[in-house]
């Protein structure tokens, strides 16, 4: 059944333009703070055919649609047990294998009724973060047109990557900690080696081991002495570009969270300040999540007008805080002011 959806999205596409909406692809792990990208010309999402991969595949089915005349889906498998890339090939699939970089691939072909007519599918099974992950693009080839030839699915693959991000979107973090925060995620679990801090390590290099020590069960490094070198290092720039900036910004969230986490409202207040300024001169897409968590601290000082304040600018940021801001211990107390029912949809 779910070959038959994808074979009539492809032929609809054969005879239908697709407009060119944009060209990366970003989608978060469920549960997790990671995000797989993936860089496509002429991307368009497929509600319809992601609702299929969502009813074969439940919550590993991340997104699903068309760019140019091909179909790609995208599923999240399992936590890995150690095994690579080509291993998960072996138990997964079957075809013509062939590798790009490090992650193994399959390449099948069928014979459809018609004159000339074939499905080419290809399928790339990347392993990082100890998670695995499949891919797949469909490509319909009538006569000798493909609609997604070997070399493209390969430069789909050479871009994908995994990262974490627990603030907003990955396009929010500088292009350097992206990059690094990938190769340790490939490099899992040994990812400290990889990066090895040495005399002077970079402001990005100090976050990426903080970002990353966060994710290693039972890691013996302190995260939070990390973030604050980064910080120290990026605030004493004069003139910082937008992604020392945005690499402060991600430090002082960080900080904050720890405050807040440890129960040092005040600390975690000056943190959260400091972000949110950061964000809104950016501006940053986790914004809204950052002065709600200025808003609890806020709370957490006794400070409720201040924290409806800081509430009210979350909301506005991102309206879908609100049903989190409902449920939020932190605001026991405020649940009895009018405002804060308002804010929320809560008043009568």
């Amino acid at each position: 059944m779910f070959l038959g959806v994808l074979l009539a999205s492809l032929v609809q596409t054969l005879h239908s333009p697709t407009p060119a909406q944009r060209s990366s692809v970003e989608v978060q792990i469920p549960e997790t703070s990671l995000w797989a990208s993936l860089e496509l010309p002429e991307w368009e999402h497929d509600p319809q055919l992601e609702t299929r991969l969502s009813e074969q595949y439940g919550r590993g089915a991340l997104t699903a649609g068309r760019f140019g005349r091909a179909t790609l889906t995208l599923r999240h498998v399992a936590a890995t047990d150690g095994r690579a890339s080509g291993a998960w090939r072996d138990e997964l699939g079957s075809g013509e294998a062939f590798e790009v970089g490090s992650i193994a691939c399959l390449r099948t072909e069928q014979r459809l009724p018609g004159e000339a007519r074939t499905m080419v599918r290809f399928t790339a099974l990347p392993v990082a973060g100890g998670h695995v992950f499949q891919l797949h693009v469909n490509a319909l080839r009538v006569g000798e047109v493909d609609s997604c030839s070997q070399p493209q699915f390969e430069a789909i693959v050479r871009s994908w990557k995994l990262q974490s991000v627990r603030r907003g979107r990955p396009a929010d973090l500088p292009l350097a900690a992206r990059d690094e925060l990938f190769l340790g995620l490939q490099a899992w679990p040994g990812w400290a080696d990889s990066l090895p801090e040495g005399d002077e390590p970079s402001p990005v290099r100090l976050f990426v081991r903080a970002e990353l020590g966060l994710l290693a069960p039972g890691a013996t490094l302190d995260t939070e002495a990390g973030y604050e070198r980064a910080r120290r290092a990026l605030a004493e720039i004069a003139s910082p570009s937008r992604d020392e900036r945005a690499l402060l910004l991600a430090c002082e969230d960080a900080l904050g969270s720890a405050a807040l986490a440890g129960g040092d409202a005040q600390r975690a207040l000056a943190h959260f300040e400091r972000a949110s300024a950061l964000a809104s001169a950016l501006p940053h897409s986790g914004r809204g999540s950052i002065e709600l968590d200025c808003a609890r601290a806020l709370a957490r000082l006794g400070r409720d007008d201040a924290a409806l304040d800081a509430l009210a600018r979350a909301l506005a940021a991102e309206a879908r805080l609100l049903l989190r801001a409902r449920d939020e211990p932190d605001f026991a107390r405020l649940r009895t002011s009018l405002r804060f029912r308002e804010l929320v949809h809560l008043a009568d």
